[in-house]
């Protein structure tokens, strides 16, 4: 996983300069408003063990409207399928697929709108209300 971190670094500095800002650790109040305020949550999970059983980063964008693209690692499939944009994994060599996917999501107003709206009426179901009822 250190090699994968250092990956990870490595892409952050080549994001310097362009309109990406890194945030490192807020709390959940600040979390909540940017997801709020972004315009999507693209997740290109990969992990290299089975990891994501549920991934309330998800649940949190759905229910702030924000439409998710990610993989279909793990759980996601069964749990998300309907109310995301999946892209099988592997993600190496499928960049392309995601940028399309990224554009299309970002462009296409109605695409957007129909995801954000689909995303709030599923997140709802997993609201402490309607969990305990």
């Amino acid at each position: 996983t250190s090699d994968y971190a250092a990956s990870v670094r490595e892409g952050l500095k080549k994001c310097e300069g362009l309109d990406v800002i890194l945030r490192g650790p807020v709390g959940q109040w600040q979390l909540a408003q940017e997801q709020m305020m972004a315009s999507l949550m693209v997740y290109p999970c990969d992990p290299i063990n089975f990891t994501e059983g549920f991934s309330v980063s998800i649940l949190e964008s759905l229910a702030a409207g924000t439409p998710v693209i990610t993989s279909d690692a793990d759980a996601f499939p069964e749990l998300w399928s309907e109310d995301t944009v999946q892209i099988p994994l592997p993600f190496e060599g499928k960049q392309e697929v995601w940028i399309r996917e990224i554009v299309s999501m970002l462009t296409d107003t109605d695409k957007w709108k129909a995801a954000s709206t689909e995303g709030i009426k599923t997140a709802k179901t997993y609201s402490w209300y309607s969990i305990g009822k």
